[in-house]
């Protein structure tokens, strides 16, 4: 036998669609974190030198773009030590990424230290996100040293209102 969607309500046999939320016009809802919350408490981690920006994506014959092995493993070895840094409270924060020691390859742009380090911030829920809404500027910077070659990577956030 036969029932009508009609029929099939009145006897409720049929669970009612959920209700729409009403969209404001041009305010998005809030999105959910990617990553949880960093947990850790420390103000400052030192990090072995990531890869070069131009290193960490290459291409495939077939044009296709993936993560390099040098790149993996390099996030592997640090994103345990990057998961004890305190989570950023409030935003936009200023990163810093100071380059130290006696580095081999002083040809090395300083530049190409921040997009695997800022990745890795987020990856590790340190930061929010590495937009400009939550990153006001990413300081890389070279002091030499007797030392081996390594990045310190703090942030700052910015003074409390009132």
């Amino acid at each position: 036998m036969k029932v009508s969607k009609r029929q099939a309500k009145e006897l409720g046999l049929v669970t009612p669609p959920k209700e729409k939320r009403k969209r404001v016009r041009g305010v998005k809802p809030p999105t959910p974190p990617k990553v949880l919350p960093s947990t850790g408490t420390a103000e400052r981690v030192t990090l072995p030198i990531p890869p070069s920006a131009n290193h960490l994506y290459p291409t495939n014959r077939q044009g296709r773009r993936y993560m390099s092995g040098e790149y993996h493993d390099w996030r592997e070895a640090c994103h345990p030590t990057i998961r004890t840094m305190r989570a950023a409270q409030r935003y936009p924060v200023v990163v810093h990424i100071r380059l130290t020691g006696q580095v081999r390859n002083m040809g090395r742009d300083v530049a190409n230290l921040e997009k695997a380090t800022t990745d890795s911030l987020v990856s590790c829920g340190v930061l929010i996100d590495d937009k400009l809404k939550y990153v006001r500027g990413v300081y890389p910077h070279y002091e030499p040293d007797d030392g081996p070659e390594r990045i310190e990577v703090w942030f700052v956030e910015p003074e409390s209102v009132g």
